[in-house]
């Protein structure tokens, strides 16, 4: 299992009223998460805050999961593997 860095851009709403020339100056929001890397596919990456590995189960268990579609993520950077 490894532990990423994930940086990907969010959906950003503004409410205030504004001109359309302001309005095009708008941005997404650039969020960043360390985690567990669950899954990496070609429509998401799912990475888990917490694992654990409790005796009586089968496989380890994930805690805290965040799923994030794969055309919103800009970078994910492998920190380091984990036994």
């Amino acid at each position: 299992m490894k532990m990423v860095l994930i940086r990907w851009l969010d959906t950003t709403s503004y409410g205030e009223k504004v001109s359309i020339k302001r309005a095009k100056l708008d941005k997404p929001t650039q969020c960043s998460i360390i985690g567990f890397l669950i899954k990496r596919d070609k429509h998401n990456v799912i990475v888990a805050e917490a694992v654990y590995n409790i005796p009586d189960s089968p496989e380890p268990l994930v805690d805290n999961r965040t799923v994030i579609p794969r055309g919103c993520v800009t970078d994910i950077v492998e920190l380091y593997d984990v036994p």
